[in-house]
């Protein structure tokens, strides 16, 4: 068996969620560490960068995962009676990795164009964090079929 036997044999979504976890896991990390410190890029062997980058990226990653599972659990959508099944918590976690992948990339184009410290960068993705939060909060509230937060009936109005 050649390695591109097995990888003919990996289905379509295996391979895919390998490749979603390489681009929000650690693809970030490298570009973090290339940006702000590119001596150890060079310093460490292949495990030990994969295992930094990695913690470096998870825990946004980890946060986005609990956030998407609250508001999913706040805000059911009207179809979900049943409760949540594997494929369910799966799907959050590639959501997950999706939104760690933008606020991650947003805040190091932002730290690259604005040629910003690391802390500076920390800051920015905490705000990048905090916009995925509202507007996760927005599209679940959505979803579930509540009223936009902007809208008042005239039963509210004064």
């Amino acid at each position: 068996m050649s390695a591109f036997d097995d990888l003919q044999r990996l289905r379509p979504n295996t391979l895919a969620f390998a490749i979603a976890a390489f681009l929000s896991v650690v693809a970030p990390g490298v570009l973090v560490l290339h940006l702000f410190r590119p001596d150890l890029i060079a310093s460490l062997d292949a495990l030990k960068l994969i295992l930094f980058c990695a913690a470096l990226t998870m825990p946004v990653v980890i946060v986005n995962f609990f956030s998407i599972v609250v508001v999913r659990f706040l805000f059911p959508a009207p179809t979900d009676s049943q409760p949540a099944s594997d494929a369910d918590r799966a799907e959050a976690l590639i959501i997950a990795m999706c939104l760690a992948f933008i606020v991650f990339y947003a805040a190091l184009l932002i730290a690259y164009l604005a040629q910003l410290q690391f802390k500076m960068f920390l800051l920015s993705g905490a705000a990048v964090q905090v916009l995925v939060f509202v507007v996760n909060y927005l599209v679940a509230r959505a979803e579930a079929g509540h009223r936009p937060l902007t809208t008042r009936s005239r039963a509210d109005a004064p």
